[in-house]
């Protein structure tokens, strides 16, 4: 038998409603959907949601990838 948490995170949601859950901030939220190329009313589980909304937290400002972060120039 599945537990709550388990068929929370499985089941498919849209986006907005995620946000909301989650506490998104909206300008996150707006970069996180352009990134994914997401449009409204996209059903996602909120595993998937979370992890691109940590890939896009975690991502360099810059624009550069991680690994030339740490080269130098």
């Amino acid at each position: 038998m599945a537990t709550k948490s388990q068929t929370d995170s499985s089941e498919l949601l849209e986006l907005e409603e995620l946000r909301r859950k989650h506490g998104i901030k909206a300008p996150v939220f707006a970069g996180v959907c352009s990134a994914n190329g997401w449009k409204p009313g996209k059903l996602l589980t909120g595993e998937e949601f979370l992890a691109a909304v940590s890939k896009f937290s975690g991502a360099p400002m810059d624009g550069r990838s991680v690994k030339e972060r740490g080269a130098k120039t």
